[in-house]
């Protein structure tokens, strides 16, 4: 597959995924979080995916959602709004990956932020 991809692309090498992001966050939703269990996500429009919570894909319709963004000036995200929803909401399961948001995430602040909430 991969030698065919190369072809058809014209390049000397590819990066074949056999799986999609999907599969991945569903199978993190089932081993982490119970259906109806509270979880924060960035929203769509701020660079988050549809798998991640969002209402047309069924983890939305498995968790009670909530959202958070990134800042109107720096586009980054906002740890301290982070933190206070996670509080506020009991957000155990906090959800950031690359899906578009093209900055990396502190991911030990985000644990934190995880571990306190519950």
């Amino acid at each position: 597959m991969i030698t065919r991809a190369a072809s058809l692309l014209g390049a000397g090498c590819v990066n074949v995924q056999p799986l999609s992001g999907t599969a991945a966050a569903s199978a993190v939703y089932a081993t982490f979080a119970q259906p109806g269990g509270p979880a924060l996500s960035l929203r769509l429009d701020h660079g988050g995916h549809q798998t991640q919570c969002w209402r047309v894909d069924f983890s939305a319709r498995w968790f009670t959602t909530s959202r958070y963004a990134v800042g109107a000036a720096d586009k980054l995200v906002d740890y301290d709004e982070v933190g206070e929803l996670a509080l506020l909401h009991r957000r155990r399961l906090l959800v950031a990956g690359p899906a578009t948001y093209s900055r990396l995430f502190d991911y030990p602040t985000l644990r934190q932020m995880a571990d306190e909430a519950e």
